[in-house]
């Protein structure tokens, strides 16, 4: 990079050529300018090349380098490679991860990979405190807790798990509870967490509530980690389990009027209490804050607006408010090749073409949904493609007559 220009006093000299005496050269042209200037350009392209980011990843045994990750939710890492294709791996099969601006993340993956985890405990907690995004963020904790339980870290371990909880992270994120660990703790270190897990259980969704409960008692004292443990697992076998299966915890809860699956309360509570009290026009007003403030969960916030939009649809029966409906579900599917949110947003799509007399378009969206359906899988979804599919043959024989 070039610190400061030079100055004409310190260029070198040199002899003037035949046209540069005769006049034919200008002033504004003169040679040494353009090399200057050529250099100057050269700096630029090269600053600009340093700060493109370059992550990577290892993954089923394949190195990815040279990509773009974009956000960690759901049990999968979402990237762009540097073809510009959009993809993304789960993240049971990932064996590093490394972000070209979190770069305590990389080494702290690199720590792990040799065994020190005494060095990769440390570097795991910087990279967490020190990510810009909740996505980021939830990575190096979700890192550090699994760190911290082979290394018998407890403290460490327990806040990463509360962290994990405070970020409302998925199921997948915090299907296993440190709480063997909990004992480890010191009195100084059990009120410390005792505290914060009174502050984040509000976060938990109902399948962590049990699993937080249960941390809660062994923190005040009310009962050992082995006892904890086995009721935990008793809890949560019989909790509510959410509508994917638990494959995806924070996937939905229970199917609403107009069969729109409502997000799970615990994420933007604000949007489902306007949905679920038919304020639709406020849950629009809100969504479009939560869009607006960042790329973060894009396509839950878009499947959020698309289901107020659809209410207010089904409320007018406009055509052209189905439109705008439309366009909010088929954003998903367009720009994130597997996302758990394809499905239902494939789903409403169609039935919003449905809605405004485009049948083919919208049978066309439900073979697509059907790809993302595996037998047994979502039978409400099931129920609605095949209830959406016999009125879509009706309404094709009845342009036929």
């Amino acid at each position: 990079m070039i610190q400061r220009h030079l100055s004409h006093a310190e260029l070198p000299a040199s002899k003037s050529s035949g046209a540069q005496r005769r006049g034919l050269v200008s002033q504004g042209k003169r040679p040494w300018r353009q090399t200057l200037a050529a250099v100057a350009a050269l700096a630029v392209v090269a600053a600009t090349l340093a700060q493109v980011q370059a992550d990577s990843l290892r993954a089923s045994g394949f190195n990815y380098s040279g990509v773009t990750i974009e956000s960690v939710e759901d049990g999968k890492i979402f990237y762009t490679t540097a073809t510009g294709a959009e993809t993304s791996q789960d993240l049971k099969n990932v064996e590093w991860v490394k972000l070209d601006r979190l770069p305590d993340l990389g080494q702290a993956e690199d720590a792990r990979i040799a065994g020190d985890l005494k060095k990769a405990i440390p570097l795991y907690v910087k990279a967490a405190q020190r990510a810009q995004a909740d996505w980021s963020r939830r990575l190096a904790y979700w890192r550090l807790l699994e760190a911290a339980r082979q290394d018998e870290s407890a403290s460490e371990a327990i806040n990463a798990y509360l962290q994990l909880i405070h970020l409302k992270s998925s199921a997948f994120f915090t299907g296993e509870p440190p709480l063997i660990l909990a004992d480890k703790l010191t009195e100084a270190e059990r009120a410390q967490y005792d505290r914060f897990a009174r502050q984040v259980i509000a976060s938990a969704n109902a399948e962590q509530r049990p699993q937080l409960t249960s941390l809660l008692e062994i923190l005040q004292g009310g009962k050992t980690a082995d006892k904890a443990v086995e009721q935990a697992k008793e809890a949560a076998a019989n909790a509510p389990k959410s509508t994917d299966g638990g494959k995806n915890a924070a996937f939905g809860a229970a199917l609403q009027k107009y069969g729109l699956t409502l997000y799970s309360r615990a994420e933007y509570p604000g949007i489902t209490e306007f949905l679920s009290n038919g304020d639709f026009e406020k849950a629009i007003q809100q969504t479009g804050k939560a869009i607006n403030a960042g790329p973060e969960q894009l396509p839950m916030k878009l499947y959020l607006m698309g289901m107020a939009q659809l209410a207010l649809a089904e409320q007018s029966g406009d055509p052209e408010d189905y439109k705008v409906a439309a366009i909010s579900f088929i954003r998903v599917p367009i720009h994130y090749s597997r996302h758990s949110f394809r499905l239902p947003c494939l789903v409403e799509a169609a039935y919003c073409h449905i809605k405004f007399d485009r049948p083919a378009l919208a049978s066309k969206l439900l073979d697509d949904a059907e790809k993302e359906l595996e037998e047994g899988e979502y039978p409400e979804y099931t129920e609605r493609i095949d209830a959406m599919r016999t009125q879509i043959q009706e309404t094709l024989a009845g342009d036929n007559d």
